[in-house]
């Protein structure tokens, strides 16, 4: 069963950072994008699972303009995949790029469009930042590195495109979750944005989004915890993912925690610890 796996690897991602951001410059445009292929995974991991690793760090805040770099790597597929213009959502802060070769892209459109809708809505109701999410084919390979400039900040997200349908929307709202409690953090000026909390925080709200936006969470939705004594970043992640891990399980224990269920109230008011600031938030 696919689950997200998020490691922050800021530190091992400076390079990344200096190569975007030279191109940025000499081009002189409002952001840049590189999908050179780069190691996303440190040393010492385990084999990841099909939904990859995700990054995100502010490199100036607003306002009046914001720089956020975000990374993506999904890493399994023998071929890289090519994606399409950019197709605007109903909700005009979500933005969705289909590779090439996706079947059917317009009939996923709906679906993925409503429950990116719904994390960001329950994530961030004053609209503050705006997402763009590549979907990523079966078979294929993603990397991207994205230094965004604007009055608003934006995220650069993936998913893999899964057999089954229900699956990749599952991971649609945990990586909006998870990736935009990091960079909503930023926005509200969190005293640990990275950090154990930080972490902690981020794995509750990708949890609590997919709740929202999917009605039910089940125990196969859950934050994958892999150790990894190489790197610092990823093992304080997984650590905070093993945290999360063991104060859910009991509020699954039927199979499912339901929106409406007492167990989804439980796992609704641990999200709700961290976001007693919300009105602070601004676009």
């Amino acid at each position: 069963m696919p689950r997200i796996v998020s490691a922050k690897l800021l530190l091992m991602k400076i390079p990344h950072i200096l190569t975007c951001a030279l191109i940025c410059t000499a081009s002189l445009l409002a952001g840049c994008v590189s999908s050179r292929p780069f190691a996303a995974v440190p040393a010492g991991s385990p084999d990841l699972l099909r939904s990859g690793v995700h990054g995100v760090q502010v490199m100036r805040k607003g306002p009046p303009v914001w720089q956020v770099y975000s990374y993506f790597h999904i890493p399994y597929g023998n071929e890289e995949a090519r994606f399409s213009r950019p197709m605007p959502c109903p909700d005009r802060r979500i933005g969705l790029k289909f590779g090439r070769d996706t079947p059917h892209p317009e009939s996923l459109m709906a679906s993925i469009c409503d429950v990116a809708s719904s994390a960001m809505e329950y994530l961030d109701p004053t609209g503050a930042f705006a997402i763009r999410i590549h979907v990523v084919p079966e078979g294929k390979t993603a990397w991207r590195r994205t230094i965004h400039l604007g009055r608003r900040p934006r995220l650069s997200l993936a998913v893999p495109l899964l057999d089954d349908q229900a699956h990749t929307l599952s991971l649609t709202a945990r990586i909006i979750g998870h990736e935009g409690s990091h960079l909503l953090d930023h926005i509200l000026d969190a005293p640990d944005p990275i950090s154990y909390v930080g972490e902690q925080r981020a794995h509750r709200r990708g949890l609590c989004a997919q709740l929202v936006a999917l009605g039910q969470v089940t125990a196969s939705d859950l934050p994958t915890a892999a150790y990894n004594a190489e790197s610092e970043a990823f093992e304080r992640s997984t650590s905070a993912a093993r945290a999360v891990i063991r104060e859910a399980l009991p509020d699954l224990e039927g199979g499912a925690a339901r929106m409406g269920s007492p167990e989804a109230d439980a796992i609704l008011a641990r999200c709700a610890q961290v976001e007693t600031t919300r009105a602070k938030c601004h676009p």
